[in-house]
């Protein structure tokens, strides 16, 4: 019996799982965007730590301390 939630759940056709599989799969994703202000990373700002960094550049205000 097929898994309903197995890697192929979106793949319909054979040509997507081929393009997935042989290509996509392979390659890691890579994000570049950040929440931080521009002034926050020209001056290289320490935040301590990763979830502070994160938390502090978010749009929605939170600061951590």
């Amino acid at each position: 019996m097929k898994s309903f939630l197995d890697q192929n759940l979106l793949l319909k056709s054979e040509a997507e799982h081929a393009l997935y599989h042989d290509f996509v799969e392979i390659v890691s994703i890579i994000q570049y965007h950040n929440c931080l202000p521009p002034d926050q990373i020209a001056v290289n700002l320490n935040f301590g730590n990763l979830t502070k960094a994160r938390l502090n550049g978010d749009h929605s205000g939170y600061l951590l301390s």
